[in-house]
């Protein structure tokens, strides 16, 4: 007894076999830079604004660093809970209104190691009766914080004295930031 349906069958798979992999090497191709052009990944020490990038307010001195080893001298209380999230660095600097100087507001800029990181300490640290601050990446925001993250970044700008200017300005800082990610702050799709 001859079977006949059994080379017909696997020349049939060996031909989807091919298909398979031909799509898989142009999902590749299309979606891979350019050969021999490197993409830099954003450094975290590039994204806070400089002098005179938020119209009307100033950079108060020198920006700020810390590291897991020292992480608890800023945050005491918290440090643990962004350890735990895959913290790798915090850079901050603190700036104030040009006009009066008494108007000021932190902001700090932690490196999660990943994006899931940096979506998971934004979940935990997000009060479920924030509203959106309507910016390009998911956010939270009231008159005295504004929280936001993308790509492996958490991001939290704080006023010293909540009122109009000061969140005119913490969105102003939030929005620079974003752009200075490249597009790397957009709303994530992880755990929705």
């Amino acid at each position: 007894m001859r079977i006949s349906f059994l080379p017909d069958r696997g020349r049939k798979i060996n031909r989807l076999m091919q298909i398979a992999m031909l799509c898989s090497a142009a999902v590749l191709l299309v979606s891979s830079p350019a050969p021999g052009v490197w993409i830099e990944p954003v450094k975290i020490e590039q994204l806070l604004p400089g002098v005179d990038e938020i119209s009307g307010w100033q950079q108060q001195g020198k920006p700020y660093t810390y590291l897991p080893a020292n992480l608890y001298s800023y945050i005491d209380g918290a440090a643990d809970q962004f350890i735990a999230y895959h913290f790798v660095k915090l850079y901050g600097a603190e700036y104030a209104s040009a006009a009066d100087g008494r108007n000021r507001f932190t902001m700090d800029i932690y490196d999660m190691g990943g994006d899931l990181g940096a979506l998971g300490i934004f979940k935990s640290k997000k009060d479920p009766a924030c509203v959106s601050a309507h910016i390009e990446a998911e956010s939270c925001a009231t008159d005295q914080y504004l929280l936001f993250h993308g790509k492996r970044f958490y991001v939290e700008i704080q006023a010293q004295r909540p009122g109009a200017d000061t969140s005119a300005a913490m969105r102003q800082a939030a929005l620079l930031v974003i752009k200075k990610c490249h597009g790397a702050t957009t709303r994530s799709d992880h755990l929705n």
